[in-house]
């Protein structure tokens, strides 16, 4: 084994005809291919956003879960903390706006942004609304969009059911008395 520049470990094969180096791949609790084609995955839809579960924690040994979210215009979810994930968001369209804690960052296409556990946030899209990629870290809290949407589908997302709603999967919101999810 030799090492690229970058640092990463590369394989090299003598002199049998087969092609040069290749990058090592690193090992993971799940295994490498197709986890779920798009046909499979649970989709989800909220007053504010449509979305799907790309990888849920079943996929990732409970690693992590990832989801893909379209936000409508100048909405997004309530402030909230989670106890116990790390939340990453990837911007693929749109501009948004960011509350962790204090900060208050704008974004765009390409930017990436890391909120860590315990950390009161919330995001908004902006007047042409969004779509962002979230990962959860552990998995767990995809499970809320599943619940939130079959509430939702039976008109009862109100303020009684989103308190047991956020307990459940071990979230807090910042202001439990108000909602912008309905």
């Amino acid at each position: 084994m030799s090492e690229t520049s970058a640092g990463s470990a590369v394989s090299t094969t003598a002199s049998t005809g087969s092609p040069g180096p290749t990058t090592a791949l690193p090992r993971t609790p799940f295994p490498w291919g197709l986890l779920r084609p798009s046909a499979e995955r649970a989709r989800f839809r909220l007053p504010f956003l449509d979305g799907s579960v790309l990888l849920a924690g079943q996929d990732t040994g409970d690693a992590f879960a990832l989801l893909e979210m379209r936000l409508a215009p100048d909405r997004g979810p309530d402030p909230h903390i989670h106890r116990e994930e790390d939340e990453f968001f990837h911007v693929v369209e749109g501009a948004y706006r960011f509350r962790i804690g204090d900060t208050i960052l704008d974004c765009g296409p390409g930017d990436v942004v890391k909120v860590e556990r315990g950390v009161p946030h919330q995001l908004t899209a902006g007047p042409a609304g969004g779509r962002h990629l979230t990962m959860f870290t552990p998995a767990g809290p995809e499970g809320w969009f599943l619940e939130a949407d079959s509430l939702a589908r039976r008109g009862a997302l109100d303020l009684a059911a989103l308190g047991p709603l956020f307990e459940r999967y071990g979230m807090t919101r910042v202001d439990p008395t108000s909602t912008r999810m309905t």
